[in-house]
């Protein structure tokens, strides 16, 4: 009896926890962090970490929302 609700419980917990991984991959959306080229492929050093600086920047105020949200 002991095996059978532990072994529930820990279905459950996966369960919730692989809900609550693709939902917040959903919510942040990781589509911001790849760097799209120009046609012949270059692209300065400069202008990827700005793009990268201000998706995180993003992705920080989507976050402090949520959790202003909540309270």
């Amino acid at each position: 009896m002991g095996k059978c609700n532990s072994m529930k419980r820990f279905v459950f917990k996966v369960g919730v926890l692989l809900i609550l991984a693709v939902s917040i991959i959903g919510f942040i959306d990781l589509r911001d962090f790849v760097v799209y080229d120009k046609k012949d492929g270059t692209e300065k050093l400069e202008e990827v970490n700005y793009k990268n600086k201000s998706s995180l920047k993003t992705v920080e105020d989507k976050v402090k929302n949520l959790l202003e949200g909540e309270e």
